[in-house]
């Protein structure tokens, strides 16, 4: 699924994930957790100016989880999570023509001399990882079969990045954000494909992963 099928699932979604995302936002002011509420109002902010032709700041990825279904507490299933990650990006400067990457994950050719504009684009990948914990009916040997025990499920994965942060830019008009501060977060997809399905007792459900970008100017969503 590339980047454009995945912008119009969020559109789709993008009522229950704007009431998703205000009600953390929310509870990230009243905790006084500073950074937590810049990231997430830096993601209500880029999907809420989503365009047909420019992501801007965001990248977006897709991942299923799959889960025992008769094993666990579905109404504990979380509708978002904030995700660690790490981000091994570098700009690239490309000129606004069409330009076919030979490598989706890295800069492609170098542009050619001369007075021109360029798109700037962060290249890469986006390491991730989120947990959720779960009330489950999983025990040890010692456990029995009615207890309840909660449970962490660990998500993981990684994001190829060759993604347009800036457009028509001169060669010395813009600086290389520092891609310390992406910001990511996890929002659970009802409309996906195969988000939500039942096969065999297996739960499996779907995420939409958001990563918030620096822009062209260096500056971090944070």
């Amino acid at each position: 699924m590339n980047q454009q099928q995945m912008m119009d699932h969020a559109r789709q979604e993008m009522p229950e994930m704007l009431r998703t995302l205000d009600a953390q936002i929310a509870e990230a002011r009243s905790a006084g957790n500073k950074e937590e509420l810049h990231g997430l109002q830096a993601v209500r902010n880029g999907l809420t100016q989503l365009d047909n032709s420019f992501l801007g700041n965001i990248v977006f990825d897709l991942v299923t989880v799959e889960l025992p279904e008769r094993s666990i507490d579905r109404s504990r299933i979380p509708y978002w999570a904030v995700a660690k990650n790490r981000a091994y990006l570098e700009c690239c400067l490309e000129s606004a023509p069409a330009h076919v990457p030979y490598d989706p994950c890295a800069c492609g050719p170098a542009p050619p001399n001369g007075p021109t504009t360029y798109d700037v684009k962060a290249c890469g990948e986006i390491d991730w990882y989120f947990n959720m914990y779960l009330d489950t009916t999983l025990n040890g040997p010692y456990g029995t079969c009615a207890s309840t025990n909660t449970l962490p499920f660990s998500v993981s994965g990684t994001t190829c990045v060759h993604h347009t942060i800036c457009e028509g830019t001169g060669p010395n008009g813009f600086s290389c954000p520092d891609f310390c501060n992406v910001f990511t977060i996890a929002l659970r997809c009802k409309v996906c494909p195969i988000s939500q399905l039942f096969v065999e007792n297996k739960l499996v459900v779907a995420y939409l992963i958001i990563h918030v970008l620096p822009d062209c100017n260096g500056m971090s969503p944070l």
